[in-house]
């Protein structure tokens, strides 16, 4: 799962108001790089809206256990 850009997840923590000065600049810090692996997985899931997301989560899931059981 990952946000739409660097620039929408760091809107998102500073509007929650829940990361102090340092530990904000280590999330952003650590998704940068961790975001530079996304094309190494075999599906990424953008979340832009919340609802959206999860509804498409679901539907990763179930297509997986779909194939997990054949």
């Amino acid at each position: 799962v990952v946000p739409p850009s660097l620039e929408v997840l760091q809107q998102r923590l500073k509007k929650r108001s829940t990361e102090t000065h340092d530990s904000f600049k280590r999330r952003v810090s650590k998704a940068g790089e961790e975001l530079s692996y996304a094309g190494q997985f075999d599906r990424v899931l953008m979340n832009t809206n919340l609802t959206v997301s999860l509804q498409e989560a679901e539907e990763i899931v179930r297509e997986f256990l779909g194939r997990a059981n054949k």
